[in-house]
């Protein structure tokens, strides 16, 4: 076991941290320096006779997948993951032994976290390999940044585009989890955008502009950086002697350590060190094992669901596969977003009482159309039919933290609700862990049209981060309706001058501060992400056609314990959002007329912000920087 002891400078004091770390130290001179043992859970149970390619078709994608088998199908993706990483480190790193696990066990030791949502966007906590906190102190501006268990998340699928298409097998698909690992393992950070201008900007050596560089895998083998654009370069780039790149400078790879990329891989793995192209990259298999912990599988756990009642005014709806033993919930599993009438859920377990909750929001009346709590027949196409609720709250999820005397961690989470049609007077609430247990359901009085529960997290969820991905519902207790949510914990942020928790990498929506910005000394921003909620918001302007669901960003400042909203006493924040390519194409929508209406609460109303930037080669756009009065913001894009 690799055990590196540092000494880290601090504020006024000095901080030994031991870094126990899974990879493995190697000594044979022919041997990779340092391999590395990954564990891979899926969120949901597969079944035997799961049809993947007849499952794209259900969801309207072309054919494309290497296997009827979603197992065989990241069977193969973890082999030619493997052989990515062995290449971009010239032979230095190997992965070792992966294990691979379902229906969430052993979430909490796993690297790569694979959910059930078709709508998730491939992200990871910088440095969450680490088995301790650390901390790393750029020797250059003497910034702090803390490292944290995490993991790898995933949605089902990625095709480049969206997680409803794709094959893990397919380039696109194993290339994006040996740029996560780039983050994960190796602390790297991403680099595709000028963090000061807020343009789109890849960091290479070798191409001017890495998403217009040729497909072909002879060229790809040629270029850096993998962390810019991980679809056309091989390579992680090295400092040859003429100091950062032009087109490196201040993304966020280097404002965080201002140095290379291999100059970081060496600095967190001591005796690595770049040696030139490998001659035979297939010798990654040598070290590279696969391992099963499958469990008894059913026959079938894939079905469809056909949907009755969407329209123009809510055409996107969300859906919740709910799992009970006796009425009691056992687990939560959100499946993403339905489309054109029809979506294919994964996971239903007969292991479990198996039901669907489908719900759609009218953005332009307020309206909220739900399937209440449907049976699901598995191997089976399942109608539905969405009517008005009669009854309907918006749903908050707030992290809770405590100090350890050395910085503040994750402890809890609260949920704040409010009604928004009729009131009741007792809602249950129920606070469900991806890949773990549902919690005790919690009963919260009504006062006013509000009320709130907090959740105490289990060892085992405070571990790598295991609750920052989850689920929510409350249930009218007088009519038995419910609603719910996910929300996603999304790491720290904060200017050059402030000890910040690692962030989330390649989020859905990410933020960051002005640059030269002050928050208050020992303070530091984190950000939670969630659907925006009925009633959260008053009705969008009826001439603007959306893309996707709204979605909600609470940033909050994090100071002795406290969470605090992100006010107008603080630095104003910049935000980043992604958008799914693939509806743009079905609906015929060029990029270049999306726009982005922003809800401030206080203000009342939506108001279009200016996009910054638009980088049409990863579909993301970066919002003029906003004035928060702690409450946080909703936005929607649409055209």
């Amino acid at each position: 076991m690799l055990k590196p002891t540092r000494i880290f400078s601090m504020v006024g004091l000095f901080l030994l941290v031991a870094l126990v770390s899974r990879p493995v130290a190697t000594t044979a001179a022919a041997s990779p320096q340092v391999i590395i043992p990954l564990n891979v859970v899926l969120e949901w149970q597969p079944g035997l006779d799961d049809n993947l390619q007849a499952d794209l078709a259900d969801s309207g994608c072309p054919a494309g997948a290497y296997s009827d088998s979603l197992l065989k199908d990241l069977e193969i993706a973890l082999n030619q993951t493997a052989e990515y990483v062995y290449t971009y480190t010239q032979g230095q790193v190997a992965i070792g032994r992966v294990t691979v696990s379902t229906n969430g066990h052993n979430w909490q030791d796993a690297d790569i976290r694979i959910l059930v949502s078709n709508d998730f966007r491939p992200v990871a906590y910088l440095g969450g390999i680490t088995a301790n906190p650390i901390v790393y102190t750029n020797p250059k501006t003497n910034v702090n940044t803390f490292f944290y268990p995490g993991a790898i998340l995933l949605g089902r699928l990625w095709d480049s585009q969206s997680a409803r298409c794709g094959s893990w097998a397919d380039a696109a698909g194993w290339r994006t989890i040996g740029h996560e690992l780039g983050h994960h393992a190796f602390f790297l950070g991403d680099g595709y955008k000028n963090q000061n201008t807020q343009q789109a900007q890849y960091c290479s050596t070798t191409s001017a502009y890495l998403p217009h560089e040729s497909d072909d895998p002879r060229n790809i083998a040629h270029h850096n950086s993998l962390m810019a654009y991980q679809y056309r370069a091989d390579q992680l780039w090295a400092d040859e002697g003429s100091g950062i790149p032009a087109n490196c400078q201040d993304t966020n790879h280097t404002q965080l350590y201002g140095s290379s990329e291999w100059e970081v891989l060496q600095h967190f793995y001591p005796g690595v060190a770049p040696v030139g192209a490998i001659g035979d990259a297939s010798a990654y298999a040598q070290w590279f094992s696969l391992d099963w912990n499958l469990g008894s599988l059913p026959e079938h756990t894939s079905a469809t669901i056909n949907l009755k009642g969407m329209s123009a005014s809510h055409p996107f709806a969300q859906t919740y596969l709910n799992q009970t033993l006796s009425g009691q919930p056992v687990r939560m599993l959100y499946q993403g977003q339905a489309l054109a009438d029809q979506q294919v859920i994964w996971g239903v377990n007969p292991s479990y009482e198996n039901t669907v909750t489908v719900q759609a929001i009218d953005w332009y009346s307020g309206g909220l159309y739900t399937a209440q709590e449907q049976p699901i027949i598995a191997g089976d196409s399942n109608k539905y039919l969405l009517e008005p609720a009669q009854w309907s709250a918006s749903l908050e999820v707030q992290p809770v933290f405590k100090s350890n005397g050395e910085t503040d961690m994750l402890s809890a989470l609260k949920v704040i609700g409010r009604e928004c049609l009729s009131h009741t007077r007792i809602v249950e609430i129920v606070f469900c862990p991806a890949g773990g247990r549902c919690h005790k359901p919690q009963q919260a009085y009504v006062s006013g049209g509000k009320f709130s529960t907090t959740f105490s997290l289990y060892k085992s969820e405070l571990e790598a981060l295991s609750a920052g991905h989850g689920y929510v519902y409350a249930r009218n207790l007088n009519n038995d309706e419910t609603v719910s949510t996910w929300y996603q914990l999304a790491g720290g942020f904060g200017p050059a001058t402030a000890e910040v928790h690692a962030p989330l990498q390649d989020s859905t929506l990410s933020v960051s501060i002005e640059p030269k910005a002050k928050i208050w000394d020992g303070g530091h921003g984190t950000l939670v992400y969630q659907p925006a909620q009925a009633c959260s918001a008053e009705p969008l302007p009826r001439d603007l056609h959306l893309i996707g669901p709204p979605i909600s960003a609470q940033p909050l400042l994090v100071y002795k314990e406290q969470t605090i909203g992100w006010n107008p006493d603080l630095p104003r924040l910049t935000f980043q959002l992604s958008y799914d390519q693939t509806i743009l194409d079905q609906q015929g929508i060029a990029e270049n007329q999306l726009v982005v209406m922003v809800y401030n609460p206080s203000q009342g109303t939506w108001q279009q912000v200016q996009i910054l930037s638009q980088d049409e080669d990863l579909n993301l756009l970066t919002l003029d920087p906003q004035m928060l009065s702690g409450q946080g913001l909703i936005f929607a894009i649409g055209y």
